[in-house]
């Protein structure tokens, strides 16, 4: 994982990934990101949430990041996330049903 304070001498323009907000070591969110620039500006602009430190997992495959992410909302249960409709989302769009998104978790990964 990288530290933000790296972020800014990266080219992450057109990078996605996963990345994780953290207040006192705690984690309070977790999302996924095309543009985490744009993104962490977002959150820091609509959200009440505040957060010390952020790290971020660079993924090229944008779905797979979906899946890793999921991952981690249901592990951490982050209080700055809801749930992960993204995947609900997914299979509308895409209509790959949960049993395809399950069967390509990162293997080892046990979502349960």
């Amino acid at each position: 994982m990288n530290d933000i304070g790296k972020v800014k001498d990266l080219d992450t323009t057109n990078k996605t990934g996963i990345f994780f907000l953290f207040n006192n070591d705690i984690t309070v969110y977790v999302g996924t990101y095309s543009n985490i620039h744009v993104r962490l500006w977002q959150l820091s602009n609509e959200n009440k949430m505040t957060w010390d430190t952020v790290r971020w997992v660079e993924e090229t495959d944008y779905h797979r990041a979906i899946l890793i992410e999921d991952f981690y909302i249901s592990k951490l249960n982050p209080k700055h996330n809801k749930c992960s409709t993204k995947l609900a989302h997914h299979e509308a769009v895409n209509g790959e049903g949960a049993e395809y998104l399950t069967k390509n978790y990162p293997s080892g990964w046990n979502k349960n």
